[in-house]
Protein backbone atom coordinates (compact mmCIF):
# COMPACT_ATOMS: atom_id res chain seq x y z
CA UNK A 1 0.00 0.00 0.00
CA UNK A 2 1.12 3.32 -0.97
CA UNK A 3 1.59 6.01 1.68
CA UNK A 4 -0.65 8.71 2.22
CA UNK A 5 0.99 11.72 0.96
CA UNK A 6 1.98 14.49 3.36
CA UNK A 7 1.90 17.52 0.66
CA UNK A 8 -1.70 16.83 -0.38
CA UNK A 9 -2.75 20.44 -0.22
CA UNK A 10 0.24 21.84 -2.14
CA UNK A 11 -0.76 19.03 -4.58
CA UNK A 12 -4.12 20.58 -4.82
CA UNK A 13 -2.86 24.33 -5.04
CA UNK A 14 -0.59 23.19 -7.98
CA UNK A 15 -3.72 21.11 -9.68
CA UNK A 16 -5.90 23.85 -9.36
CA UNK A 17 -3.48 26.06 -10.75
CA UNK A 18 -3.17 24.31 -13.59
CA UNK A 19 -7.02 23.43 -14.08
CA UNK A 20 -7.64 27.54 -13.88
CA UNK A 21 -5.59 28.24 -16.73
CA UNK A 22 -6.52 25.65 -18.80
CA UNK A 23 -9.85 23.99 -18.39
CA UNK A 24 -13.01 25.65 -17.59
CA UNK A 25 -13.11 24.83 -13.20
CA UNK A 26 -16.57 24.39 -12.50
CA UNK A 27 -16.37 23.35 -9.11
CA UNK A 28 -14.81 21.83 -5.96
CA UNK A 29 -16.01 18.58 -5.41
CA UNK A 30 -18.23 18.51 -2.24
CA UNK A 31 -19.79 15.54 -2.82
CA UNK A 32 -17.00 13.41 -3.20
CA UNK A 33 -16.86 10.33 -1.04
CA UNK A 34 -14.48 11.64 1.99
CA UNK A 35 -13.90 8.44 2.79
CA UNK A 36 -11.99 7.14 -0.35
CA UNK A 37 -10.54 10.74 -1.74
CA UNK A 38 -8.92 13.87 -0.51
CA UNK A 39 -10.13 15.99 -2.79
CA UNK A 40 -11.54 16.51 -6.47
CA UNK A 41 -12.60 19.27 -9.02
CA UNK A 42 -15.30 19.51 -11.75
CA UNK A 43 -14.20 21.21 -15.19
CA UNK A 44 -14.99 21.49 -18.73
CA UNK A 45 -12.03 20.92 -21.42
CA UNK A 46 -11.26 22.77 -23.93
CA UNK A 47 -11.67 25.72 -22.39
CA UNK A 48 -14.65 27.28 -25.07
CA UNK A 49 -17.51 29.25 -24.00
CA UNK A 50 -21.05 29.77 -26.17
CA UNK A 51 -22.12 32.46 -26.74
CA UNK A 52 -23.92 32.91 -23.41
CA UNK A 53 -20.62 32.25 -21.56
CA UNK A 54 -21.50 28.86 -20.92
CA UNK A 55 -18.66 26.52 -20.52
CA UNK A 56 -19.65 23.68 -23.65
CA UNK A 57 -16.82 21.50 -23.40
CA UNK A 58 -16.81 18.22 -22.16
CA UNK A 59 -17.14 17.31 -18.38
CA UNK A 60 -14.26 15.84 -16.46
CA UNK A 61 -13.69 15.10 -12.88
CA UNK A 62 -9.98 14.83 -11.60
CA UNK A 63 -9.60 12.66 -8.25
CA UNK A 64 -7.20 12.51 -5.48
CA UNK A 65 -7.30 9.08 -3.57
CA UNK A 66 -6.62 9.07 -0.28
CA UNK A 67 -3.77 7.06 0.69
CA UNK A 68 -2.69 6.45 -2.63
CA UNK A 69 -0.21 8.59 -4.79
CA UNK A 70 -2.02 8.85 -8.26
CA UNK A 71 -4.64 11.31 -9.76
CA UNK A 72 -8.14 10.09 -11.64
CA UNK A 73 -9.41 11.38 -14.28
CA UNK A 74 -12.67 10.16 -15.65
CA UNK A 75 -15.82 11.62 -18.20
CA UNK A 76 -19.09 9.49 -18.22
CA UNK A 77 -21.66 9.12 -21.27
CA UNK A 78 -24.88 8.68 -20.80
CA UNK A 79 -27.54 7.61 -23.09
CA UNK A 80 -30.56 9.91 -23.70
CA UNK A 81 -33.95 8.79 -23.42
CA UNK A 82 -34.25 8.18 -27.52
CA UNK A 83 -30.74 6.74 -27.80
CA UNK A 84 -31.76 4.42 -24.64
CA UNK A 85 -34.77 3.62 -26.25
CA UNK A 86 -32.93 2.26 -29.98
CA UNK A 87 -30.60 0.44 -27.85
CA UNK A 88 -32.75 -2.04 -25.86
CA UNK A 89 -34.98 -2.30 -28.86
CA UNK A 90 -31.89 -4.10 -30.36
CA UNK A 91 -31.37 -7.46 -30.11
CA UNK A 92 -28.41 -8.90 -27.70
CA UNK A 93 -25.61 -9.93 -30.07
CA UNK A 94 -26.29 -6.19 -31.32
CA UNK A 95 -25.58 -4.96 -27.85
CA UNK A 96 -23.45 -7.14 -27.04
CA UNK A 97 -20.99 -5.94 -30.19
CA UNK A 98 -21.72 -2.42 -29.65
CA UNK A 99 -20.57 -2.27 -25.81
CA UNK A 100 -17.38 -4.35 -27.34
CA UNK A 101 -16.57 -1.93 -29.86
CA UNK A 102 -17.02 0.92 -27.31
CA UNK A 103 -14.44 -1.05 -24.67
CA UNK A 104 -12.53 -2.27 -27.04
CA UNK A 105 -11.62 1.58 -28.25
CA UNK A 106 -11.23 2.56 -24.96
CA UNK A 107 -8.80 -0.43 -23.90
CA UNK A 108 -6.72 0.43 -27.20
CA UNK A 109 -6.31 3.65 -25.59
CA UNK A 110 -4.61 2.85 -22.47
CA UNK A 111 -7.86 3.79 -20.84
CA UNK A 112 -9.81 1.81 -18.63
CA UNK A 113 -13.78 1.43 -19.30
CA UNK A 114 -16.57 0.95 -17.08
CA UNK A 115 -19.92 0.26 -18.83
CA UNK A 116 -22.78 -0.17 -16.76
CA UNK A 117 -25.22 -1.57 -18.99
CA UNK A 118 -28.56 -1.44 -17.69
CA UNK A 119 -28.77 2.17 -18.41
CA UNK A 120 -25.54 2.13 -20.69
CA UNK A 121 -23.40 4.68 -18.66
CA UNK A 122 -20.21 4.75 -19.80
CA UNK A 123 -17.14 5.84 -17.42
CA UNK A 124 -13.92 6.27 -19.24
CA UNK A 125 -10.77 6.21 -17.04
CA UNK A 126 -7.35 7.30 -16.48
CA UNK A 127 -4.60 7.12 -13.76
CA UNK A 128 -1.37 9.44 -13.53
CA UNK A 129 0.57 7.68 -10.68
CA UNK A 130 3.67 10.04 -8.84
CA UNK A 131 6.49 9.01 -6.54
CA UNK A 132 5.37 10.04 -3.11
CA UNK A 133 4.78 13.62 -2.06
CA UNK A 134 6.38 14.68 -5.42
CA UNK A 135 3.85 15.41 -8.38
CA UNK A 136 5.34 16.88 -11.33
CA UNK A 137 3.25 15.67 -13.56
CA UNK A 138 1.29 18.59 -15.06
CA UNK A 139 1.86 18.08 -18.85
CA UNK A 140 0.94 14.24 -18.18
CA UNK A 141 -2.21 15.89 -16.50
CA UNK A 142 -3.04 17.99 -19.31
CA UNK A 143 -2.06 15.11 -21.80
CA UNK A 144 -4.94 12.81 -19.50
CA UNK A 145 -7.54 15.08 -20.13
CA UNK A 146 -6.95 15.59 -23.39
CA UNK A 147 -6.86 11.65 -24.23
CA UNK A 148 -10.39 11.53 -21.74
CA UNK A 149 -11.98 14.03 -23.80
CA UNK A 150 -10.82 12.74 -27.14
CA UNK A 151 -11.82 9.10 -26.36
CA UNK A 152 -15.20 10.14 -25.55
CA UNK A 153 -15.87 11.96 -28.53
CA UNK A 154 -14.97 8.91 -30.30
CA UNK A 155 -17.20 6.72 -28.32
CA UNK A 156 -20.00 9.08 -28.79
CA UNK A 157 -19.48 8.76 -32.38
CA UNK A 158 -19.40 5.00 -31.98
CA UNK A 159 -22.97 5.27 -30.66
CA UNK A 160 -24.10 7.71 -32.96
CA UNK A 161 -23.38 5.55 -36.06
CA UNK A 162 -24.88 2.40 -34.17
CA UNK A 163 -28.47 4.34 -33.03
CA UNK A 164 -28.54 6.40 -35.53
CA UNK A 165 -29.16 9.38 -33.24
CA UNK A 166 -27.40 12.66 -31.85
CA UNK A 167 -26.54 12.02 -27.98
CA UNK A 168 -25.94 16.04 -27.33
CA UNK A 169 -27.98 16.33 -24.38
CA UNK A 170 -27.31 19.19 -21.95
CA UNK A 171 -26.90 17.16 -18.83
CA UNK A 172 -26.88 18.87 -15.17
CA UNK A 173 -23.38 18.72 -13.76
CA UNK A 174 -25.31 18.90 -10.01
CA UNK A 175 -27.89 15.67 -10.70
CA UNK A 176 -25.71 13.60 -13.57
CA UNK A 177 -22.80 14.74 -15.45
CA UNK A 178 -20.79 14.03 -12.44
CA UNK A 179 -17.89 10.89 -11.77
CA UNK A 180 -18.59 12.33 -7.72
CA UNK A 181 -21.97 10.78 -7.11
Amino acid sequence: MAKKTSSSPRLKTTIRKYLNEDCLLEKESTKINTQNYEFGFHVKYPKIKDKDGNGIGSSVSILKPKKKNSIEIATKIYLHEESLERFNNFDDDTKNRILWEISTFIISQNLIPIILPKNIEILIKDKLYFCDSIFSGINDLYHSIMKVTNSSMIVIGILNRNLGVSNNTKLNPDTKDSYFQ
